[in-house]
């Protein structure tokens, strides 16, 4: 849901200083954009990813994992994205300013699609977090208990519940089996579709 219509854009320092009123938002090229809270699911699987992710930081403290978390992506106009789950390395963590948003865009995007997603949104976010420098997105789709995953350079790559996520140059070493992202997932009831 857009907020703003044709008004003066929002810059990522006005977008920090807001009054919580509650709701979600993210800054998209200016203009404050609310977006839904995620259910159960989605949830879950960004619980499994942060755990995992996070044991591999006990070994290898590149840098931290975080969720939900303010990175500006893009300037001129603003945009400050929330990704479900991000890596940073302690080298892009230099840049935060007062805004306590990191000025740039994390080496690691892991973005869950929900029910309630529109693809459009999902591309078009994608293309933000790479054109703004992330190495390496993982795109999951719950309910085909897959996805893709995604590089600056290339067609995204599809995996399923059978592959094996890798860490490539982002994540040297790290690699998590599908299955286990899903491992232990409650059965959600089906909701109705509207007319």
């Amino acid at each position: 849901m857009v907020m703003q219509e044709n008004l003066s854009l929002m810059t990522a320092t006005e977008f920090a200083s807001m009054p919580s009123d509650g709701k979600k938002y993210e800054l998209v090229r200016g203009v404050l954009v609310e977006v839904c809270r995620p259910n159960l699911e989605h949830g879950y699987i960004a619980g499994r990813l942060i755990y995992y992710l996070n044991s591999f930081m006990e070994a290898h403290p590149l840098g931290v994992v975080t969720t939900e978390s303010g990175f500006v992506i893009a300037r001129n106009p603003d945009s400050v994205r929330g990704p479900d789950v991000a890596f940073t390395s302690h080298e892009r963590l230099q840049h935060i300013d007062e805004t306590g948003f990191v000025q740039s865009a994390p080496d690691l995007v892991v973005e869950i699609v929900s029910p309630n997603d529109k693809q459009s949104e999902i591309d078009d976010k994608i293309d933000e977090y790479l054109a703004g420098g992330t190495k390496l997105v993982w795109l999951f789709y719950p309910k085909n208990k897959g996805g893709f995953v995604i590089r600056p350079d290339g067609d995204p790559t599809p995996f399923g519940v059978n592959s094996v996520l890798d860490g490539e140059d982002v994540l040297p070493g790290f690699s998590l089996p599908v299955r286990d992202v899903f491992k232990g997932l409650p059965t959600l009831p089906k909701v109705p579709k509207k007319d």
